[in-house]
């Protein structure tokens, strides 16, 4: 039976086809916790790579000799060795999903019914894309996977895409998913850009933190809009009791 947890990498670096990939799509609608592996892959290795690098390489390193030494008593040293090969792989994504838990990266979101009465009200879904030019066109292709039901594959896109705007999209994704400290992993942080651009940056922003329940820095983000910010996002922090 195979294992797809060890083809993560393959799917994400575009290297299955075919057969192979159809079966990796098909097991990821099967199991959300590889859709979710896949979908928080990238980051979830740039965490381990910047933030514990060492730690993470010394946790490997431990339980790689001591799993080889276990397993040495009853197998070959062929099967030792893949005995390696497997662990290394499996304490990674642990490793990875530890880290990124501790960062609150999952980000799945608990909301009452009351709570997701009032996000509903004052959740604002945004333009999303049509065609106008190359960029859209690419846009384009993307969300039309994504409300097609090809979600996670459809994120992984925009990922590894080069557009400007790929994390803002990702970010309207991850609202719209209800997956809040996502949003605000991948939201970009220059609010300098256009009117329109920032003012929709701060919304994602603040409402994030209204719903991971941070208000003194939602009301903090609020205190410090610009003068000219639109008036229909004002009205949108006045439902949440962000101007008292």
């Amino acid at each position: 039976m195979i294992d797809y947890y060890d083809h993560i990498d393959d799917y994400v670096n575009g290297l299955l086809t075919g057969a192979e990939l159809d079966a990796f799509e098909a097991a990821m609608v099967e199991d959300s916790g590889l859709a979710d592996a896949v979908a928080n892959h990238d980051v979830a290795m740039e965490v381990i790579g910047s933030l514990m690098e060492d730690e993470v390489r010394g946790v490997i390193g431990e339980v790689e000799r001591e799993s080889t030494s276990s397993l040495a008593q009853d197998v070959d040293s062929q099967d030792v060795q893949k005995g390696k090969i497997r662990w290394m792989k499996v304490i990674r994504i642990v490793a990875a999903a530890c880290v990124v838990g501790v960062l609150g990266y999952w980000g799945i979101s608990n909301l009452t019914n009351e709570e997701q009465v009032l996000f509903a009200e004052v959740n604002s879904e945004p333009a999303w894309p049509s065609q106008r030019g190359d960029e859209a066109n690419s846009l384009s292709d993307i969300f039309g996977q994504y409300f097609s039901g090809k979600k996670n594959k459809a994120k992984i896109e925009l990922k590894l895409s080069k557009m400007e705007d790929a994390p803002l999209w990702l970010s309207e994704i991850y609202l719209q998913e209800e997956k809040f400290d996502s949003v605000l992993i991948f939201l970009p942080t220059d609010t300098n850009s256009i009117k329109i651009k920032r003012d929709r940056i701060n919304y994602l922003k603040i409402l994030s933190l209204y719903y991971l329940k941070n208000p003194i820095e939602a009301i903090a983000v609020y205190k410090n809009l610009p003068k000219d910010t639109d008036q229909f996002y004002l009205d949108i922090y006045t439902k949440l009791s962000l101007a008292e």
